[in-house]
């Protein structure tokens, strides 16, 4: 850990926020950001003093005869999603990634116990050296969908009981939590620490069940095994393509009225 800080202080913190300040001066210049940030007040000001306006424009998004669609296998009725940039799994949208072995053990911890459970129990332990993959993000575009409606108080529902989401940890409600970025991975390479009994007993494991899950990756055994006190390598399993994901049809909430849509909702 002390090399690792002398190398960020010394090293990867000032070429870090010699590309941000770079990237804040480009954002101002070429994304225009006083004009959209300006832009931004002027709307949220219009938000609260034509409420009903502002109401009619975000139902005019979600218009169930043109976007939502009929899934051709299960005929359930969903509203498609789709993903910005478009070139996300173009080759030269991959970031190569590698994690010390410090990294991936705080990676590990920080999986929430929600995720493990989606993974499955075949959760394996590993002495890890390294851990190397290529990255890739999104956004989630949703072209019938006005997000602005949950930072806005002009409107409730008509039955006083219902939620959206309580604000607790974890939260609850009918919406406490919507996807809105996507990352994607591939060519995950896993480096073992050669002598170590926690491995042995790993690869052991491995030889009756082909692919594992560490964290949130799933992997599988190199076929080639290694020289005796070499590291071993695993790579990411292969798996078959994902089932359509398909999401049923929502009820969309109403607005209370037009004099108490004027007034913010306490």
């Amino acid at each position: 850990m002390p090399q690792q800080k002398e190398r960020w202080t010394s090293l990867e913190e000032s070429a870090l926020r010699s590309q941000i300040g770079d990237l804040e001066s480009e954002w101002i210049i070429k994304g225009h950001r006083r004009e959209y940030e300006s832009a931004e007040r002027t709307y949220e000001q219009f938000l609260g003093n034509s409420p009903s306006v502002v109401w009619n424009e975000w139902a005019m998004h979600c218009m169930s005869g043109v976007d939502q669609l009929t899934d051709a296998t299960t005929a359930q009725e969903f509203f498609p999603c789709g993903y910005a940039p478009s070139n996300v799994l173009d080759s030269s949208a991959w970031t190569a990634l590698t994690l010390t072995a410090n990294e991936v053990v705080g990676l590990a911890q920080a999986v929430p116990s929600e995720i493990r459970t989606l993974l499955g129990n075949d959760q394996i332990d590993l002495d890890i050296d390294s851990l190397s993959l290529e990255i890739s993000s999104a956004v989630i575009t949703r072209s019938w969908f006005a997000h602005e409606v949950f930072r806005s108080r002009f409107w409730k529902f008509y039955g006083s009981h219902r939620l959206i989401s309580n604000g607790q940890l974890p939260p609850s409600g009918e919406c406490p939590a919507y996807v809105v970025a996507v990352v994607f991975a591939r060519n995950l390479i896993i480096k073992l620490k050669p002598h170590s009994t926690k491995n042995q007993h790993a690869m052991t494991i491995l030889k009756t069940a082909p692919t594992r899950t560490f964290a949130t990756f799933r992997f599988a055994a190199s076929p080639v095994s290694p020289s005796s006190g070499q590291a071993v390598m695993l790579k990411s399993a292969v798996q078959s393509p994902p089932s359509l994901m398909t999401k049923r049809s929502v009820e969309i909430p109403r607005p209370v009225g037009t004099t108490r849509l004027a007034r913010p909702v306490r």
